[in-house]
């Protein structure tokens, strides 16, 4: 499958089966290459058409790797590496500290393992990393994790989810509040619906958990949302007490 840049083509792909891109920049964590194929697919089921990985602005060539193995994981059902000039090309090895650590992506063992002379593409990175998850890629079932509400269009604590699931917490992302989840998290993006208080206090009511993050909280507060004099971990408690019937 050919990608181009050309903007009608692009166009007609966005109409009819989409494929996301999901450029990498230095201020963006790894994980969202992960959660936007995630985030996609919760929006209109079965629509995306696949992960796009490119070599654009890529600082060190572990990144390629990680982009490849996310899009994977996150269960998309193509992938397109943008593109044929730029795979074939030398790959940019960049700034390694943990070169001697032997990650799950080795540039120093992907170097050795070819003939003499021969130069790390970034078609080989792909082969080699793409290689390692199909040993296993047959026993993984839908991707899950703890629900989380992010509105269309909406901003606040930007790439929180992703920073999250960078430290072990796995995040499933919604556009729409998940009232069927037993918890879920809301961070400050969630200020963007007008009846975030409401569905938080029939979530409540119905017995399940919700966790909200300082940020929303600071930005519920004129909305009916207080704190607990009462010292409390559980945000679930805090909530519980602080809305008014």
């Amino acid at each position: 499958m050919i990608w181009t840049r050309c903007r009608k083509f692009r166009r007609h792909l966005h109409r009819h089966r989409i494929a996301r891109s999901r450029h990498y920049r230095p201020e963006s964590p790894v994980l969202r290459d992960y959660l936007i194929i995630r985030y996609f697919e919760n929006i209109t089921p079965g629509r995306n058409g696949g992960g796009w990985v490119d070599t654009g602005s890529l600082r060190y060539s572990d990144r390629f790797a990680e982009q490849l193995v996310d899009t994977v994981f996150a269960k998309a059902r193509e992938m397109l590496l943008f593109g044929g000039g730029s795979v074939t090309g030398a790959a940019r090895v960049g700034e390694r500290p943990w070169a001697d650590q032997h990650t799950s992506f080795d540039y120093n063992a992907l170097q050795k393992s070819l003939p003499a002379g021969a130069t790390v593409t970034w078609g080989r990175i792909a082969g080699d990393a793409l290689t390692k998850v199909d040993a296993f890629l047959g026993k993984m079932g839908n991707p899950i994790g703890i629900k989380s509400y992010k509105p269309y269009q909406s901003t606040g604590e930007d790439f929180l989810h992703d920073y999250l699931g960078m430290i072990g917490i796995p995040i499933d992302l919604y556009p729409y509040f998940p009232t069927n989840a037993s918890t879920v998290l809301l961070t400050e993006c969630a200020k963007f619906d007008p009846d975030i208080v409401a569905k938080i206090k029939a979530q409540l009511l119905a017995g399940k958990s919700v966790v909200i993050t300082s940020g929303l909280l600071r930005a519920l507060q004129a909305r009916g949302l207080r704190t607990s004099r009462r010292s409390s971990t559980r945000i679930t408690r805090c909530c519980r007490t602080s809305i008014p019937a």
